[in-house]
């Protein structure tokens, strides 16, 4: 049941991010490739990932085949697999927003926030978020899902709470019984057994890069004991499902106590206005606005000026200026000025290249021009990508030649000039 379903339509729109957005295409090679057994994909156009019977995510492609394009993180929707159930809110309630404030996501403009607690993830988003996201996924259901049996397992010793000591065996031991009666309250109300208490502390986990501590041996030997029943055979409260292998051990592993420092997760931070912005601006955005200059050398309007000034503005601050192709006059001899030509040789050939598979269709599934796609649209489209990164290598190894030391240059984008 915990297999991975993958469509080839979604492995095509995946290899387009190769070339644009490396790191979100790594991250999803992982999940189908490397991720632990718990964690599988049902992908076809776009994915829903689940931790074993727990939907956690969907993933959606944005502007697939564009300059900038990237990836949404939303909240599950649409038909799940027979099964399963939805509980992503369990990471939309405040575990990703505090992730990416942690890396720095919207202060540095690769994160935005949308709609229905929606992320929208660009490049460059760092390798590293993705792997504590990875982690984060690892933990998130391994948590729910202990806290899941501890409650079931609270649930039936509240019910034999009630039974003569010689009466019928509670699953838990000849003491189930006992201890469950002497957790009752007077006044009808439950409190925590030890081994639900011993359980939920296997459950706390906390997340530190991409991989979560193991737990320490900190309960006495009778906790344990009734914390490994409790996660590894006790009842669900919902129907009991096959487990793939290495998954008592995968909770296990990613189980650690949580640390007492004071959790931000619930607090939402507010938006950046633009003026507050922090994104540190370096070599690859020069080339990027270069590549936007190439775009709109030929035309007018509002993108063209604004192209222009974003070009001079960088140019101020970079100290160097890569000279226009109409200033070059007379013989393309000297050595200077053959690399400033094959510099805006390449940005016109990245920004006029063209492929009809670099965009996928809407159309229904059954649609010829959707069979067509998926069956072509990664031999025509991944490789005018690499064509792209490849130009764009190449500007910025002209411009390191042409003005040595310019990508040791790094600013903020308040810094700009006006």
């Amino acid at each position: 049941m915990f297999d991975n379903r993958v469509a080839k339509s979604f492995t095509t729109r995946r290899n387009l991010l190769r070339g644009a957005f490396p790191a979100a295409h790594e991250f999803l090679c992982d999940l189908e490739e490397r991720s632990p057994p718990v964690i599988w994909l049902d992908a076809q156009r776009d994915a829903l990932v689940y931790w074993q019977d727990s939907c956690l995510c969907g993933v959606t492609f944005v502007g697939v085949g564009e300059a900038n394009t990237g990836i949404r993180l939303s909240p599950a929707s649409g038909r799940l697999v027979d099964g399963t159930v939805d509980r992503s809110e369990l990471l939309f309630s405040g575990p990703l927003d505090a992730l990416v404030e942690r890396h720095g996501g919207l202060r540095n403009r690769w994160a935005t926030r949308r709609e229905q607690g929606e992320v929208e993830l660009r490049h460059p988003a760092p390798a590293a978020f993705f792997r504590d996201f990875m982690g984060l996924l690892q933990t998130t259901g391994a948590r729910d899902r202990a806290e899941r049996l501890a409650s079931a397992l609270e649930g039936e010793l509240a019910a034999d709470s009630g039974r003569p000591r010689g009466g019928a065996a509670s699953g838990v031991g000849g003491g189930a019984s006992a201890a469950a009666a002497g957790a009752a309250k007077p006044g009808g109300q439950v409190r925590t057994s030890p081994a639900t208490a011993a359980a939920r502390a296997v459950a706390e986990v906390r997340l530190e890069g991409a991989e979560a501590s193991r737990a320490g041996a900190a309960a006495s030997a009778s906790d344990a004991a009734a914390a490994q029943l409790a996660v590894a055979g006790g009842p669900m409260g919902v129907a009991s499902r096959p487990q793939p292998a290495g998954d008592a051990e995968t909770s296990a592993e990613v189980a650690a106590p949580q640390s007492t420092a004071p959790s931000t997760t619930n607090s939402r931070p507010l938006p950046l206005r633009p003026s507050d912005t922090h994104r540190l601006i370096g070599l690859p955005h020069l080339v990027d606005a270069y590549l936007e200059l190439a775009v709109c050398r030929n035309s007018e309007g509002d993108r063209a000026t604004a192209a222009r000034r974003r070009v001079e503005r960088l140019e101020r601050v970079f100290l160097c200026r890569l000279p226009r192709v109409e200033e070059l006059r007379g013989p393309r001899s000297a050595d200077r000025a053959q690399v400033v030509e094959l510099a805006w040789r390449c940005l016109d050939l990245a920004a006029h290249l063209e492929s009809p598979f670099l965009a996928p269709p809407s159309a229904s599934r059954d649609a010829m021009i959707l069979g067509m796609w998926e069956d072509h649209g990664e031999a025509l489209g991944t490789p005018i990508e690499a064509v792209r990164r490849a130009c764009l290598d190449t500007v910025r190894g002209a411009l390191m030649r042409l003005f040595p030391g310019v990508e040791e240059t790094i600013v903020s984008e308040a810094e700009l000039p006006e």
